[in-house]
């Protein structure tokens, strides 16, 4: 049989009263909606949450195919993943009889696989029959649900058919467009990537029952031909096709020399010549214009066309590729559920010069930014507190749960990565880049044979050998040196009234109300003044041994901890099975868990309950699947738009822990969370934190060591961390002033409001400092409560002066105070110097404290320069006087000072001197008036 190169075989359209075949759109997607099509096998993800109610054929390739009915789907044991979707819709009753099928519609259900609850998400269409096909009337889906058909009998063959008379064909004008189609493919554990391609479209006259093909050349030369198809874009050409056809020198234009340089144009003088790429080569946006031609060999058609084509990072990934940004996400674990497991209990989220830390894994719990090189790239949001959603420059967001009760110290990490991700990462997320069977790709560079040993190639802390990723550990080391972010990135740029601004993020122009991170990544603090970089470094290193410590917070030896029930395996799976499936996420909402299977969380669950003693780990599993819901829920604003009554109910009754029971679930005002009303005295997002419970301090900045040498501020105000601080906290603090022997005098107890910094740490400041209570050294007692009445334990400060003081514990290494350190320094007229120092007022005096760490000692004196500046000193006294001021003018002088032993003898003055010196030196030391005129 002879075929155009257009036209391939064709059939009459059948006419039927009522309807005709080209009434109905061809609907996309074939033959990925075959029931048999896995997602791991499809380039194109299905997904019907935007496919616009009409009539649609499912003919493809002249076979008739039929939605899948509930027949179908138990021979297929349909599953989720399958029909090139998440989820499959399928009939719920037997499809009808197509003999029987007229231009009539008829209503049928049909069903959102679902494998715990029979047609969860039910959908009315409708079914007719146009001349010999069957057309559905389809509305939109859930996200990522897809219509499954199964593949039926042929109703047009290309073979057994004669060709179409030359008077039917009626091409028509024959042009050329460009389309830009993007493919998607799943990406995580919900998401989608989407791929866009460059199309090149013949257009002409097509009738939906006739097959065709496209013979495509370029500049005269064959390259390849399209079809048969019914679908326009099947016979479309795509750049592929190009790329893998054209090689570096081959002429796409009218004129070929040897070389273009500089931006690829439309000239006369520069045809368009398209080089290969290198495997991480790059291709700038720029605009392409050559020739197609399309012939029709038979009819001796032949047609010319002018494309232009644009190539950028607007278009296709193709020409571009990206590096690994400068991202990292790193998580701690701890031993947990009686050291039969492993809980997530620290992340460390880092791009460029910026890191943010959240840690419970030591002796304290740690919410901040351990390094601001950048400013704040990355955007920190407090949803609540216990969760935290992490924004990276590029898009990547890692949500953040912590856990409290009875699996306080343990967090749940979930990472959803951005486009830039995709085939840019590597870790224990595997590679990202669809292919499965990569995803144990192990440090080393080799695909490992099993998670375990994949686990193991990923390990940063001190058992790795690893000494690469050992010194990429940002759990062990402040001090460090990070590159940053532009050396690796390119910019965010954005047009503003003719100017460009730029940024290192994409959310540069987004404002978040509940972001931390300008509160967080600085320095400065509250009431806390800046301290200097080596004081603030000195802290960090202080805190970091503490977040490795294995001891536990103090605040957990305050609390009744439940001991261990012997729960057996069946019991354990049987109250897992309970709660799981009873479960509103599961029972209702699994369309939204992102292909979560509800079997493996149950026997996750059972294996933790029965290692554990307990059930509070079941509730653990129910948060974390009504997590990943809200998640789905939240990276879905168009759904969750159109489905609000839905989405409402479901966050309505999935409030963190259920409130713990102490309060009702409820939804925001302003949606998008369901929130705890507490109970009178309960608090925090889950309504665990009873304000009557003392609040224990698990530690006090500085360690309760304040050294005024060290530091810029007053040591007036300090950091306190506990487990749980409210926004209420309340602070007692009591001030002793302490002699240089030991003696300590209560000065005031001062009650007042704390500042909130978060759920860990709050700011507690005394109404007096070291300079106002004029005593040797200074000792606080800092006590705290989240209610204001209940207290909790005392932790001390000392502010102390190292140049001359120490402080020095007894042999329990709890009592503590300060004392005279005679080694470094002497302690005179109410201040310290350090060894050597001489005399504000004597220049023959200086401390020496192996001599006396209390007075001045003598010394050679030193010679003095006076300026040559005429100063008038007015010395005022308190004495009431009618004598003028003594005004004493000092001439210039120069005064060399010979080394003298200075005897003490007994004084000629009269009281009178006497009393006017003592005056004017006790003047000079307390109250120093100098005015110089």
């Amino acid at each position: 049989m002879k075929f155009a190169s257009l036209v391939m075989a064709s059939i009459i359209p059948t006419l039927l009263k009522g309807c005709r075949v080209e009434d109905g759109d061809q609907l996309y997607g074939f033959p990925m909606r075959k029931v048999d099509s896995d997602i791991d096998g499809v380039d194109n993800l299905i997904s019907d949450s935007l496919l616009p109610e009409k009539w649609y054929r499912t003919v493809h390739m002249g076979k008739q195919f039929l939605l899948l009915d509930i027949n179908g789907a138990e021979n297929w044991n349909l599953t989720y993943g399958m029909c090139g979707t998440y989820y499959p819709i399928y009939l719920k009753d037997p499809h009808p009889d197509t003999a029987t099928l007229t231009n009539e519609p008829v209503q049928v259900t049909a069903c959102t696989l679902n494998l715990n609850m029979a047609c969860l998400t039910a959908y009315t269409i409708y079914i007719r029959k146009c001349g010999k096909e069957v057309q559905y009337l389809l509305t939109s889906s859930i996200p990522y649900g897809g219509y499954c058909f199964d593949e039926g009998q042929t109703l047009y063959d290309p073979i057994n058919w004669p060709a179409p008379g030359i008077d039917d064909v009626g091409l028509g004008q024959i042009s050329i467009t460009t389309r830009v189609v993007h493919t998607t493919r799943p990406a995580g554990p919900f998401g989608l990537q989407y791929s866009p391609t460059t199309h090149f479209v013949c257009q002409f006259n097509m009738k939906p029952t006739y097959f065709y093909t496209v013979n495509w050349y370029i500049d005269g030369n064959y390259l390849t031909t399209t079809g048969p198809s019914t679908d326009s874009m099947e016979l479309s050409l795509t750049e592929t096709t190009i790329m893998n056809a054209v090689r570096p020198g081959f002429t796409m234009g009218k004129k070929k020399i040897s070389q273009c340089t500089g931006d690829v144009q439309s000239t006369a003088d520069c045809s368009n010549v398209l080089t290969s790429l290198t495997a991480d080569g790059t291709f700038e946006p720029a605009e392409i214009r050559f020739p197609i031609v399309t012939v029709d060999i038979d009819y001796n058609d032949k047609s010319v066309f002018d494309i232009d084509l644009r190539f950028g990072s607007h278009t296709s990934p193709l020409w571009h590729n990206y590096v690994l940004p400068s991202v990292r996400v790193q998580q701690k674990t701890k031993p947990c559920n009686n050291a039969r497991a492993m809980c997530a209990c620290g992340v460390a989220v880092r791009a460029g010069k910026d890191v943010f830390m959240i840690n419970r894994c030591g002796s304290i719990h740690y919410i901040d930014f351990v390094h601001c090189g950048e400013g704040g790239i990355l955007d920190v949001l407090e949803i609540n507190s216990e969760k935290y959603r992490v924004l990276t420059p590029i898009g990547t967001r890692i949500e953040i749960r912590l856990y409290g009760g009875s699996y306080e110290g343990t967090m749940n990490i979930d990472i959803y990565m951005a486009p830039k991700d995709f085939n840019s990462i590597e870790g224990l997320c595997g590679t990202f880049d669809n292919d499965v069977n990569n995803d144990f790709w192990g440090s080393n560079g080799q695909q490992l044979p099993n998670e375990k040993d994949f686990a193991e190639s990923w390990r940063m802390d001190s058992d790795t050998q690893n000494t690469v990723l050992k010194e990429k550990n940002l759990f062990i080391n402040p001090d460090r040196s990070l590159q940053s972010w532009k050396e690796r990135n390119h910019l965010y740029c954005f047009c503003q009234s003719g100017a460009a601004s730029c940024s290192s993020t994409q959310y540069y122009m987004c404002s978040f109300p509940n972001n931390i991170t300008p509160l967080k990544c600085h320095v400065s603090k509250g009431n806390r003044k800046k301290r200097g970089t080596d004081s603030h470094m000195k802290e960090l290193r202080r805190l970091f041994d503490l977040m490795n410590s294995v001891d536990p917070p103090m605040h957990y030896l305050y609390k009744r901890q439940a001991g261990a029930l012997d729960i057996t395996a069946e019991d354990a799976y049987k109250a897992c099975t309970a709660l799981i499936n009873g479960s509103l996420a599961v029972q209702s909402y699994s369309d939204l868990s992102a292909l979560e299977n509800p079997h493996e969380v149950i026997n996750n669950c059972a294996y933790d309950v029965e290692v554990g003693g307990t059930l509070v780990w079941a509730n653990a599993h129910v948060e974390s699947y009504n997590d990943l819901v809200k998640n789905m829920i939240d990276l879905q604003p168009e759904y969750a738009a159109n489905n609000t009554e839905r989405i409402d109910v479901f966050l309505a009754n999935t409030c963190p822990s259920n409130c713990t029971g102490n309060g009702n679930c409820t939804l925001a005002n302003n949606g998008g969370e369901g929130v705890c009303v507490c109970d009178t005295f309960y608090h925090g997002a889950d309504c665990s934190i009873d304000e009557r419970d003392p609040l224990i301090i698990d530690d006090i900045e500085t360690g309760g060591k304040c050294d005024t040498a060290e530091r810029s501020d007053d040591c007036q105000c300090f950091a306190i961390r506990s487990g749980a601080i409210l926004r209420s906290i309340r602070c007692n603090v009591k001030t002793f002033k302490i002699s240089i022997h030991g003696k300590e005098e209560l000065v005031s107890e001062y009650r007042s409001n704390g500042s909130y910094e978060d759920i860990f740490t709050g700011v507690c400041c005394s109404n007096h400092n070291k300079y106002d209570v004029d005593a040797f050294a200074v000792k606080y007692e800092v006590s705290a409560s989240n209610g204001g009445s209940n207290f909790g334990n005392i932790k001390s400060v000392f502010v102390f002066d190292s140049t001359c003081q120490k402080v020095a514990h007894d042999e329990t290494g709890r009592d503590g105070t300060v004392v005279l350190n005679t080694t470094s320094g002497c302690f005179i007229e109410n201040r310290c110097y350090s060894d050597g120092e001489v005399s504000p007022f004597n220049t023959c005096l200086r401390c020496n404290s192996a001599v006396s760490a209390t007075g001045w000692s003598e010394a050679p004196c030193t010679t003095t320069t006076v300026s040559t500046k005429t100063a008038t000193i007015r010395i005022i006294t308190e004495e009431p006087t009618t004598a003028e001021p003594t005004t004493t003018t000092v001439e210039p002088t120069t005064t060399t000072a010979e080394p003298t032993t200075t005897t003490a003898e007994p004084s000629s003055t009269t009281t009178e001197d006497s009393l006017i010196h003592g005056l004017r030196y006790l003047l000079q030391l307390l109250r120093q008036r100098l005015i110089v005129q």
